[in-house]
């Protein structure tokens, strides 16, 4: 795995526009997956232009609040188009296809770089499309996120509270232990 996370780290570097997003209709374990990747790339990367975007039914479980206010997000409809311009690379948590995240949007740029962290069985149509695909089938996508960047951060990352106490939540969201 080591190869894949160099790599990972290599992309993130050269990246001019990096969005991170997940499946629509997030439930805890997306919610914590792409805000422990918001985390590691804005505080531990020093990544300066990235966009997060999360489509779905705005609610007001106090789950999704909890999560809109760390990410400082709206919740976008699904229903609308979504602008990609500009995005280079794009990572996807608890999901590994564009469309199931984001299902209509425009402007992709073709020669943009697709990743997905999920930990779901693997549809092979999708998994062609990415550049790189994290998925060792852990028991959520949080804990593949926190794997991954604990992985290439350091300790520093994995001692950071913050950062376990989310991957808790993303893990205990998908497995109730």
């Amino acid at each position: 795995m080591r190869k894949e996370v160099e790599k990972l780290g290599k992309m993130i570097k050269r990246a001019q526009k990096i969005l991170i997003t997940t499946h629509t209709g997030p439930d805890p374990d997306a919610w914590s997956s792409i805000s422990l990747l918001r985390i590691a790339l804005e505080k531990y990367l020093d990544v300066k232009d990235l966009g997060m975007m999360v489509l779905g039914r705005p609610s007001d479980t106090p789950t999704t609040q909890f999560y809109k206010k760390l990410n400082d997000i709206e919740v976008l409809n699904p229903e609308k188009e979504h602008d990609l311009t500009g995005s280079d690379l794009i990572i996807m948590t608890d999901a590994h296809s564009l469309p199931r995240c984001i299902p209509h949007y425009v402007n992709l740029d073709p020669e943009a770089k697709l990743v997905g962290m999920d930990h779901h069985e693997l549809i092979a149509s999708d998994v062609e499309q990415l550049e790189l695909n994290f998925n060792e089938f852990r028991s959520s996508a949080a804990e593949e996120v926190y794997r991954v960047f604990r992985e290439l951060i350091g300790d520093a990352f994995a001692k950071d509270e913050q950062i376990v106490e989310l991957t808790l939540r993303g893990i205990v969201s998908d497995t109730y232990r």
